[in-house]
């Protein structure tokens, strides 16, 4: 059975080549751009790698696209609904507003995100002291989890390691004041990584792992693979 994309996603995906023509001539491109999956444990510095790239990238006049936008769990909302709107907007941050970037903003080399959709299946891994689906509402939920995976399979995944990350995490949570769950404990904290680094080598076709630490230098490790994989 055909399915049809939006333009947006065929873009990030891997075509044969008459489709890879059309988009370039369409869209005036040198060459197509990929996804770049930054990914990591809660606290293992992607935030930081990713400001760090943006402004190498800025630096070199690169062009990218990096949705940050957040979904907070709203009030009287289910578990359920909350995961759903979570991962639907994981799966827009993906796409959302390339188009328009290319066609009006001098073209696009790279789309950054932090974590992908993919992050819901390492977290129903993991037996968390709170609220937690049952395997009906979590299959119900891996159908949006997996909605967007010709994208990612041909995404680049850096996955970061960080012997810091627990202690990053736990200073974050103590600045914030609107969480949607408590903080975890330390248990709990060493299962969900775990299963991060059990299952991403698994779902993600392209993946590499990096040690970084807590400094100004570790995202160079991060930029050299990024320029010997996808610019």
């Amino acid at each position: 059975m055909w399915r049809l994309y939006p333009e947006a996603q065929v873009l990030l995906t891997n075509n044969i080549d008459s489709v890879n023509e059309y988009l370039q001539r369409k869209f005036l491109l040198k060459k197509l751009l990929r996804l770049l999956v930054i990914e990591g444990a809660d606290g293992s510095g992607k935030t930081t790698i990713i400001r760090k790239l943006k402004e190498e990238l800025k630096r070199r006049g690169l062009k990218y696209l990096h949705n940050e936008i957040k979904r907070r769990r709203q009030e009287n909302e289910t578990l359920l609904e909350f995961r759903e709107g979570v991962t639907n907007r994981r799966n827009q941050n993906l796409i959302e507003g390339l188009i328009h970037r290319i066609k009006h903003e001098g073209g696009c080399e790279i789309v950054i995100t932090d974590k992908s959709p993919y992050v819901e299946f390492f977290y129903q891994k993991t037996k968390w002291n709170h609220e937690r689906l049952n395997t009906y509402k979590s299959h119900q939920l891996m159908k949006k989890v997996f909605a967007s995976s010709e994208v990612i399979e041909a995404s680049l995944a850096i996955h970061l390691k960080n012997s810091e990350a627990w202690n990053n995490y736990i200073r974050w949570e103590e600045t914030l004041k609107d969480k949607s769950f408590e903080t975890m404990s330390r248990e709990t904290y060493q299962l969900m990584k775990a299963n991060f680094e059990k299952y991403a080598p698994k779902l993600y076709k392209n993946h590499i792992f990096v040690q970084i630490q807590n400094d100004e230098n570790s995202w160079k490790k991060v930029w050299k693979i990024i320029e010997e994989k996808l610019l």
